[in-house]
């Protein structure tokens, strides 16, 4: 994922995802800033809603992407490190 910026910004993270048996799943996944993730997606109408906490424990969050059109999502989240925000944001994710 890139961001469209003055200083443009490129996100990469590999995630593996178990196949979903339900409308949710676990998956986990490799932050380079936030070591190992681990958490769970669950699909709530157009919405893919997702938790996640870091194998230490210290890193934990929210993120919410939900369908606008065949090519964009609107995700929204937060990050906490410990009782602390780290960080929070809403941007709209377009296929490139």
């Amino acid at each position: 994922m890139e961001l469209q910026s003055e200083q443009p910004f490129r996100f990469e993270n590999r995630y593996e995802i178990v196949p979903f048996s339900n409308d949710f799943t676990s998956w986990k996944s490799f932050n380079p800033a936030l070591g190992t993730l681990q958490g769970k997606f669950s699909i709530v109408d157009d919405t893919i809603m997702s938790i996640y906490i870091s194998e230490d424990g210290q890193y934990s969050g929210v993120e919410c992407l939900s369908k606008v059109s065949n090519t964009q999502y609107l995700c929204k989240g937060f990050a906490f490190n410990g009782n602390q925000k780290l960080s929070s944001w809403a941007v709209i994710m377009e296929k490139a």
